[in-house]
């Protein structure tokens, strides 16, 4: 099963996320799948939790994430309602069922400040948070994505995925052939730039 959230509205401090549609409806398209998806409004602390609750084997995110370096308070993740869930908040619910989280949002697969570390300051990010958390995997981002870019490269990873039998979750294979059609596809055009393609990494296994 998967469970799918998203948050494609703009805020006072954050602007407005179009492809975020996109991304949730190429995961609707799914052959034969077992897909719920909660969008803007419906993306809400209690959908989360309540989502989790039932142990999807993969949840996919798709909003803004801001990671403040040693702060699991001033992180957040922006939910589809406007309000602001800390990356503390987020560790604490139940993700221990979940195989895989696909993480579409900015700076979500930062590692560890090593500088921070080695002054006792240890902290972690979203990935992290989330595999201390009890997520086996997380395929996340190394730096600030764009919308669009990210909505296309989503879409090419849910076909991958579906052309693979969408076996029970997709796997660091899936995203090695999303990076290699992507650099077939797009040969020939900006879309070839490594800042388009490149910042999505597999934490795990």
């Amino acid at each position: 099963t998967v469970a799918a959230f998203g948050n494609s509205l703009s805020s006072a401090a954050h602007s407005a996320l179009p492809g975020v549609r996109d991304e949730l409806a190429a995961l609707s398209r799914l052959p034969a799948s077992d897909v719920s998806v909660a969008l803007d409004g419906r993306f809400t602390r209690d959908s989360l939790q309540q989502a989790l609750e039932r142990q999807p084997q993969v949840v996919h995110m798709a909003s803004h994430f801001v990671l403040t370096p040693a702060s699991e308070e001033d992180s957040y993740l922006l939910l589809g309602d406007g309000q602001r869930l800390s990356l503390r908040e987020l560790r604490q619910l139940p993700w221990q069922g979940v195989r895989v989280a696909l993480l579409s949002a900015c700076d979500s697969a930062l590692p560890l400040d090593h500088d921070a570390t080695a002054q006792g300051r240890e902290w972690a990010g979203f990935a992290a948070a989330l595999q201390r958390a009890g997520v086996a995997e997380v395929m996340a981002t190394l730096w600030r994505i764009d919308d669009d870019s990210a909505a296309r490269w989503m879409r090419g990873f849910y076909e991958r995925w579906a052309a693979k039998g969408r076996r029970d979750a997709p796997d660091a294979q899936v995203l090695a052939d999303t990076q290699r059609g992507w650099l077939r596809q797009h040969r020939r055009s900006a879309w070839v730039h490594p800042r388009y393609w490149a910042g999505f990494v597999w934490i795990g296994r």
